[in-house]
């Protein structure tokens, strides 16, 4: 009879800690990725390119549309609308830092600030690099949890890069 009412009690507790995890844990994962690319094309061209937000679905497959085009350079807006793995969402991006051929800087409404930096490169080329810097909701705390994050994110970057040096080097 005790055996039963302690293995109730243990149960009842795990169901109890279960519960006060996953409504009071929730955390705020933060970090940095960084990831850059050499592209054989003149920075001009690279800028030009990434500073014109309609050709985001050229090297991001999940965007599936760009709407809303409000204004150019620092200060411009545009809404987008992404699909990934059976889920539709929306968002909206300012151009917070604009300098023509040096960086262009984008606040997400997703919680992504991402710079990218354009350098010449010796040979006629350039160096982009690309700096994200994320926050996002996340059930549980833990190690893993941010690996999963930093990961899934240095990996949608680093195929946006490649993706910008295919376009780039048709």
């Amino acid at each position: 009879m005790k055996r039963k009412s302690m293995k109730r009690k243990i149960a009842a507790g795990a169901m109890i800690l279960t519960a006060w995890i996953m409504c009071s844990c929730a955390a705020t994962m933060s970090g940095v990725v960084i990831a850059d690319v050499k592209i054989n094309a003149p920075v001009e061209e690279v800028f030009a390119y990434l500073a014109d937000c309609r050709h985001l679905p050229e090297y991001i497959p999940e965007v599936v549309s760009v709407r809303n085009i409000s204004g150019e350079g620092q200060g411009m807006t545009f809404d987008w609308t992404i699909e990934s793995k059976g889920t539709r969402s929306e968002g909206r991006t300012v151009v917070v830092d604009f300098v023509p051929n040096q960086r262009i800087v984008w606040n997400t409404t997703c919680g992504k600030i991402v710079t990218l930096l354009f350098q010449p490169a010796p040979d006629g080329g350039t160096r982009l690099t690309l700096s994200v810097m994320y926050a996002s909701e996340v059930p549980i705390e833990g190690q893993a949890v941010k690996r999963y994050v930093d990961n899934s994110t240095r990996a949608m970057f680093e195929g946006m890069l490649r993706n910008v040096k295919a376009e780039l080097e048709k």
